[in-house]
C-alpha cells in the first residue's frame, strides 16, 4: 500500500498520536509519503549537518523566534546571511570581511548545535529515534521540501491532496479525530442510513514506539508477503470504487465490493502481525488496554478534503481552492479510501 500522512503543526491531530501512527504506517506501506511535524522532525535531524544556512537559519527562527536569549543571534545571521554569502565568493577578502564571516559562521554553528540538542529533546519524548534510520530508506518520501515543511505554508498541500486524490494513488492517513468530526458507519452493521464514511476495522497492534530499528526492519520483512498479497486485492477495489458515486443509492454496492475485496483477503496479514516475533514481544511487554487499531474508511473525494479542513489541517480556503481544482478533473463524488487509527495510549501519556 500507498500511504500519505500530511499534518501539520498545530492542528486537531493530537502529537503523539501522529508520532505513534508513524511505526506501522512504516510497516504497512511499501511507499510513505511525508509531510507531517513528526516526520520533518525526523528529517531534519537526519540532514541538520547538510542542509544550506539559509534553511538552518529558518528553521531556527521557526524553533527559537521567541526566546530572547537567542533573539540577537538569529536576526544576526537572518540579517548577515546574503551579505555573508557575497564575501565569501569574493576571490581577495580583506581582515574586515573575514572576521564577518568568522563571526557568521561562530554563531550559525551554535545555533546549528542548538538545533540538534532540540530535536534529540523532542525525538527522545515522543520516542521516535528508532524511526530515524527509515529516513534514508528509499520507501520514505517528502511531499515537500523540508524547509517549505517548516515554514508551515498550507499552501503547499493543495498540489499534494490535488495528485494524491486524483490519480487515487495514496491512502490519506488519520487518527481517531475522524471519529469525532464525522458520522459513520461500520461495515458490519451498516444500512442504507446517509453518513459522511462507512468504517471497516482491520488490524490490531500494540504500540510499536518501543521496537528497535532492526526489530521494525525485520518485521516489515514478516508482513511484507501477506501485505503484497492484500494490497493487490485493495488495488483492484480502490479502482472500482473510484469510478462510482459516494451516495445512499450506491452504498448497498459499494459496501459489497469492500467486503469481497478487503474483509475477505484482511485476515492474513493479521495472521502475520500476531506471528511476528517482535510484535508478540512488544504486546506481552506493553500495559494492558494499549494499542492501535487500523481502520479503512470509505468516502467521497469531496469529503476527504473537508476531513483535512476539519481537523485544522488545512485552513477554509485551501479546501476550497483544491476542491475547485480537483472537480476540473475527477468528480467530487468519486469513492476514495482513507486510513486511521484508533489509540489507546498509555495512563501517562493520556495525563500529558
Amino acid at each position: 500500500m500507498k500511504i500519505a500522512n500530511l499534518n501539520k503543526k498545530p492542528s486537531r491531530i493530537d502529537f503523539f498520536n501522529d508520532a505513534a501512527c508513524m511505526y506501522p504506517n512504516t510497516l504497512l506501506s511499501e511507499v510513505f509519503l511525508l509531510a507531517s511535524g513528526t516526520s520533518s522532525e525526523i528529517i531534519a535531524y537526519v540532514e541538520l549537518e547538510k542542509l544550506p544556512d539559509i534553511v538552518i537559519i529558518e528553521q531556527i527562527f521557526h524553533f527559537y523566534q521567541n526566546q530572547p536569549e537567542f533573539l540577537k543571534q538569529i536576526e544576526f545571521v537572518r540579517d548577515s546571511h546574503d551579505y555573508v554569502q557575497k564575501l565569501i565568493r569574493k576571490k581577495a577578502k580583506d581582515l574586515p570581511s573575514l572576521k564577518v564571516i568568522g563571526q557568521y559562521r561562530s554563531i550559525l554553528n551554535k545555533l546549528r548545535k542548538q538545533l540538534k540538542e532540540y530535536f534529540t529533546l523532542r525525538l527522545t519524548e515522543f520516542k521516535l529515534f528508532e524511526l530515524v534510520g527509515f529516513a534514508d530508506d528509499e520507501s520514505w518520501y517528502l511531499a515537500f521540501p523540508l524547509g517549505d515543511m517548516e515554514k508551515n505554508q498550507e499552501d503547499e498541500y493543495i498540489p499534494t491532496l490535488i495528485t494524491g486524490i486524483k490519480e487515487n494513488e495514496f491512502i490519506m492517513s488519520f487518527d481517531s479525530v475522524v471519529e469525532e468530526l464525522f458520522e459513520y458507519v461500520d461495515i458490519i452493521v451498516a444500512n442504507d442510513a446517509s453518513c459522511d464514511f462507512i468504517k471497516i476495522p482491520l488490524w490490531d497492534f500494540p504500540l510499536l514506539n518501543s521496537m528497535k530499528f532492526s526489530q521494525l526492519k525485520h518485521t516489515q520483512q514478516d508482513l511484507k508477503p501477506s501485505l503484497q498479497e492484500f494490497t493487490k486485492h485493495f488495488d483492484e477495489l480502490s479502482k472500482q470504487l473510484f469510478q462510482i458515486p459516494f451516495t445512499s443509492k450506491n452504498q448497498t454496492e459499494i459496501i459489497a465490493l469492500a467486503k469481497e475485496k478487503i474483509l475477505g483477503h484482511a485476515s492474513p496479514v493479521q495472521q502475520a502481525i500476531d506471528n511476528s516475533l517482535y510484535i508478540s514481544q512488544t504486546r506481552n511487554q506493553t500495559p494492558p488496554n494499549t494499542g492501535m487499531k487500523f481502520h479503512l474508511g470509505i468516502t467521497s473525494a469531496e469529503n476527504l478534503v473537508n476531513y483535512f479542513e476539519r481537523a485544522e489541517i488545512i485552513a477554509p480556503y485551501v479546501s476550497s481552492e483544491t476542491k475547485e481544482k480537483l472537480s476540473r478533473h475527477i468528480n467530487l463524488k468519486a469513492t476514495c479510501i482513507f486510513c486511521y487509527y484508533l489509540i489507546q495510549k498509555p495512563a501517562e501519556e493520556k495525563a500529558k
